[in-house]
């Protein structure tokens, strides 16, 4: 096993890189649903924030799908 897979499939990493994917995702949704609209993120293994000119249930909503 390379040093990447042994570093990648530590727990604390591996939350990190989930969270950054649910990010992007959500991100994508509201991008799509909302063109032109500036929208940031940020991810840690804590979870993910998402900022922007946005309501909570339109974010809920986009984390959800």
């Amino acid at each position: 096993m390379t040093i990447f897979n042994q570093l990648i499939n530590i727990p604390l990493l591996s939350r990190i890189r989930r969270n950054h994917g649910l990010e992007h995702a959500t991100l994508h949704i509201l991008a799509r649903l909302h063109p032109g609209k500036r929208l940031a993120g940020h991810s840690d293994f804590n979870g993910f924030w998402i900022t922007g000119d946005l309501n909570l249930q339109e974010i809920d909503q986009a984390v959800q799908e």
